[in-house]
């Protein structure tokens, strides 16, 4: 294998490393062939398991988190190796550190230059690497110099590949295609080709069974209820087989996850409990398996449970505005049940509580009602009205809709006329 690596160390960045944790994007590389693009896709994913798996030190996002990102940034459908993207991407999901790249195959080879920016106020390039040769010697060599340049301590540099290399082309089609809501057709081929071809690990189960529920959707937009509720079954056995299948963790846990969601949509709450938990058993940076976790928690009003996962599903994903309104209901939920028990104090510090959560969804999403009305009666419950007003009128103005926040905002109005 033939390698460059230029090193653009910077001043700041060199004196500051150590000094946060690092959350780190892989971008799904890009190309200018599909072959290429798809061979980026799947590089990029092998670093991302490889590094989940061995740098315990670090939040590496993982690929659906990544496309959650993608969607939210508007990014879905764009090349992904400049700065700028970068930088909306780090933003989208709360990371300091994106890892880029372009790759070019050659002679039987991947030739890949990718960059690793910190993303801050301003982005900057920390390293350039260039290297080439075949896919795990490309896959090892950019893993290591990235965990060098972000002093990660690896457990192993050995790539984690999510199908056998023989395979690699066609899963990283899967992945090209995900990105693409009118390109799921070609990743379900891709997906039954590498489940014919013998692979049967937890990556390749768990895109069949995602795609699966992609098709339920559909149907049940569609109004064909029974063909929805087959597919749903279908894709729960996917998911079992997955959790079953041994390979990546992280796509074990997301198959224990995908089926503590299908769980909940029952209403079987100590099932979805027990799927959400082996999700955290098994991969604990998933923030959604915390988040989902605390939202069963809060159903069966466990809300000290539910608060703890919420806040480490914050932890992982910092800019996720859904998670500080889930937070803010649930300590909203606990204060009305200490206020139940006339546990005024504890309620008022829990609905304190509450607020500082709300303004943090507020801030990361100011269009989102839940947060806007969740944040109106948590102030009402504190008795600041004048403040509670404000957001009463935001939720109106948001389109909110609940019946009863609307006539306590007519009713409050007149009180305070």
């Amino acid at each position: 294998m033939r390698c460059g690596i230029v090193v653009l160390f910077l001043a700041a960045f060199s004196v500051g490393l150590c000094e946060e944790k690092v959350r780190l994007i892989v971008a799904p590389f890009d190309g200018s062939t599909e072959e290429a693009k798809m061979a980026g896709a799947a590089l990029a994913e092998t670093i991302i398991l490889t590094l989940r798996e061995n740098a315990k030190s670090a939040i590496v996002y993982d690929h659906e988190r990544l496309l959650w990102a993608l969607n939210r940034a508007l990014l879905r459908y764009a090349t992904l190796d400049d700065a700028g993207k970068a930088t909306r991407l780090a933003n989208t999901l709360g990371a300091n550190y994106v890892l880029t790249g372009r790759v070019v195959p050659k002679n039987g080879k991947i030739k890949v230059t990718c960059h690793l920016h910190k993303c801050g106020k301003e982005t900057k390039t920390v390293v350039t690497l260039t290297t080439e040769g075949d896919f795990e010697e490309v896959a090892k060599y950019v893993v290591s110099k990235a965990a060098e340049n972000l002093r990660l301590d690896l457990s192993s540099k050995e790539p984690i590949l999510p199908v056998g290399k023989e395979h690699i082309l066609t899963y990283g089609k899967v992945l090209v295609c995900k990105r693409d809501p009118d390109r799921y057709a070609e990743a379900a081929d891709a997906v039954s080709a590498l489940l014919k071809a013998g692979e049967k690990g937890a990556p390749a189960r768990f895109h069949s069974g995602w795609l699966l529920l992609q098709r339920a959707l559909v149907a049940d937009r569609e109004g064909e209820d029974e063909k929805a509720a087959r597919l749903v079954d279908v894709a729960e056995k996917a998911f079992v087989a997955a959790t079953r299948a041994g390979g990546a963790r992280t796509y074990v846990a997301r198959a224990f996850n995908s089926l503590g969601l299908l769980a909940m949509d029952e209403r079987h709450w100590a099932d979805a409990e027990q799927r959400f938990g082996q999700a955290i058993a098994t991969d604990g940076n998933i923030a959604d398996a915390h988040r989902n976790i605390g939202a069963v928690y809060r159903k069966l009003r466990r809300y000290k449970k539910a608060v703890e996962h919420l806040k480490k599903a914050a932890e992982i994903a910092p800019n996720d505005a859904a998670i500080y309104n889930d937070l803010g209901s649930t300590l909203t939920d606990a204060a009305c049940e200490l206020l139940e028990h006339k546990k005024k104090d504890e309620a008022k510090k829990e609905l304190e509580k509450a607020c500082e959560a709300y303004k943090k969804a507020l801030a990361l999403d100011a269009e989102m009602v839940e947060a806007a009305g969740g944040l109106a009666l948590a102030l009402d419950l504190l008795e600041k009205k004048k403040e509670a007003l404000k957001y009463y009128r935001l939720y109106e103005k948001l389109g909110g809709d609940d019946g009863d926040l609307l006539d306590r905002l007519d009713a409050l109005e007149q009180e305070l006329k």
